[in-house]
């Protein structure tokens, strides 16, 4: 093999940037640990004192458990912020379907006029003869005009 100088190198490079690993509750623990022993030095009444063997037990129990609660409560905080995104984006999308601005063909206006005057959705599609679609037609104005005064 012939060793010579390297020209170029072509080196992956991933488009997101990297994300910390999500933290578990034996990430946690030390951090718990030093909290509980800081709580436990500023009492009172352990001045002076050094932690027994039985102390460090207990912050080491008392820090599984404060990590875990951290763990749940960041894991029930995002849960509810998916929610709440859900919530947003249905909620935008009534608004748009809702929009009086919103273009829609003839057939689904009458659809969506028979639905607010309780009526069946068919009821204002359905076969009949001019003299009928007529006098629908007046019908649906006046309840149009009626309501659009009330306003």
């Amino acid at each position: 093999m012939h060793a010579g100088k390297i020209k170029t190198m072509v080196v992956p490079v991933s488009p997101k940037p990297a994300k910390a690993p999500e933290p578990t509750v034996k990430s946690l623990t030390p951090k718990h640990i030093e909290m509980e022993k800081k709580k436990w030095l500023a009492n009172p009444e352990n001045k002076g004192k050094t932690p027994t063997e039985a102390d460090e037990k207990e912050f080491k129990r008392l820090a599984l458990t404060a990590a875990a609660r951290e763990i749940n409560g960041r894991e029930n905080r995002e849960t509810a912020q998916k929610k709440a995104d859900k919530l947003e984006k249905e909620k935008a999308k009534k608004a748009k379907e809702n929009d009086p601005n919103k273009e829609v063909d003839f057939k689904a206006y009458l659809v969506k006029l028979a639905v607010e005057h309780g009526e069946k959705e068919d009821a204002y599609i359905a076969r009949r003869s001019t003299k009928d679609w007529d006098k629908l037609m007046v019908k649906l104005a006046g309840k149009i005009f009626d309501a659009k005064s009330e306003l």
